[in-house]
């Protein structure tokens, strides 16, 4: 078992948990070891027609925990599992500054919320809150996810405008269009679109800017945006949501616009379009509300 009091987060420390609880597999006896190295080395005896056997799937991560409390402390609120501090992956205490008091509680709420079996999708804020804290503090780390972050600019699918099919000209026109003319005047640059399958090359005064902007971004901010970009795949659409121009609803939507428009003429596929939907407003609704937990 951990020989200090805390907790590492989830998957990586819950796993090396269950490791020191589990006895050490024995070594094969060297009789059967050869015979299992003779039988891999054998070409003949493998069945190259045969279906290939499923990968094994990932140990489930069982809840070990009872109660949830938060600790207020002189940097800002801990998790405690039990009374003990949850920690990151870097080994520090999982901590959500003190300024983000409501941020806290939704944090903790999130671990409370865990049933029998430890599902990491269901932590969005906690990740956040990680990514945060272990990465955005750090300078190198910050500026390459930044370096990233700036190419998606040139492939934003928010600059990328069809005079065809009908409703995916519509539903750009609603959804991409007003977000091209907010960045515009907001940041007082050009952002230049195209109805080609060519990239619109934006200027470099526009990428200095944004640049810029978002080079002021707080450690959680920027771990907010950078998840929004990832997710939508839309520099601009995850600028919008950070910056309070869209909903987690709106952000959704607008990252699935061609998607909408293929549904439109050829009908959802079920547990395809639906459980992708559900996903990106699991996303974005997650990164909303920690941009708005922020600032509470």
């Amino acid at each position: 078992m951990l020989s200090n009091n805390t907790f590492t987060m989830i998957p990586a420390a819950v796993r090396s948990v269950l490791r020191a609880s589990t006895p050490a597999a024995r070594p094969a006896a060297p009789r059967i070891a050869a015979r299992s190295a003779r039988r891999a080395l054998s070409v003949t005896s493998t069945r190259f027609d045969a279906a290939a056997s499923p990968a094994p799937k990932p140990p489930q991560l069982k809840r070990f925990w009872r109660a949830v409390s938060l600790k207020e402390g002189e940097n800002g609120y801990n998790v405690l599992l039990d009374g003990r501090a949850v920690k990151t992956p870097k080994g520090t205490p999982l901590t959500v500054p003190a300024a983000h008091r409501h941020m806290a509680y939704m944090v903790s709420g999130e671990w409370e919320s865990q049933d029998k079996l430890i599902k990491p999708y269901s932590l969005p804020l906690t990740s956040l809150v990680v990514r945060a804290q272990d990465d955005m503090t750090d300078p190198e780390v910050r500026a390459d996810a930044t370096d990233k972050l700036m190419k998606f600019l040139d492939t934003d699918a928010t600059c990328y405008h069809s005079d065809h099919p009908e409703c995916l000209v519509e539903l750009q026109q609603q959804h991409w269009d007003p977000l091209v003319d907010w960045v515009r005047t907001t940041f007082n640059i050009e952002l230049n679109t195209t109805t080609s399958l060519l990239a619109p090359k934006q200027p470099a005064a526009t990428k200095a800017v944004l640049r810029a902007h978002v080079d002021q971004y707080t450690p959680h901010q920027m771990a907010c945006f950078e998840k929004a970009v990832l997710a939508s795949k839309s520099f601009v659409i995850g600028l919008a949501l950070v910056e309070g121009r869209l909903s987690g609803q709106q952000a959704s939507d607008a990252a699935r616009v061609e998607v909408m428009s293929q549904i439109a003429r050829f009908g959802e596929v079920e547990d395809a379009h639906d459980v992708d939907r559900e996903d990106m407003q699991r996303q974005m609704a997650a990164i909303a509300v920690g941009v708005a937990a922020s600032q509470a």
